[in-house]
């Protein structure tokens, strides 16, 4: 386990290209510059399984702090990619295979 100090960007790069298998993304705010990093990334891209988890909120869309179109283009790139919606989610948890995991307050929005 190690603490985190703000700002994590590199941190959330090295987490990017550690994924191989699979990874979850659990945020209610999704931004299309941390995906496109993530997609930047990840070196098989149709054979990576993602989960994403955010909360569907139209409040959230119309003020752009959840971005489907960017959520819509990953889709594209990670066939076997999940996005479920979960009511109420303030949670912001990122995993890697089974090798890494961040828990922070930091929405996937600028990083």
């Amino acid at each position: 386990m190690e603490l985190l100090r703000s700002p994590w960007r590199n941190i959330f790069l090295d987490f990017s290209r550690s994924i191989e298998e699979n990874a979850t993304i659990v945020s209610p705010y999704i931004s299309a510059q941390p995906l496109e990093e993530i997609a930047v990334s990840v070196q098989t891209p149709k054979s990576v399984q993602f989960n994403i988890c955010t909360k569907l909120d139209s409040n959230s869309i119309l003020h752009g702090s959840l971005d489907l179109n960017a959520i819509q283009k990953f889709c594209y790139k990670f066939p076997i990619t999940t996005v479920k919606h979960l009511p109420g989610l303030h949670a912001k948890v990122y995993i890697a295979d089974d090798h890494t995991a961040i828990i922070t307050s930091g929405n996937l929005t600028i990083s």
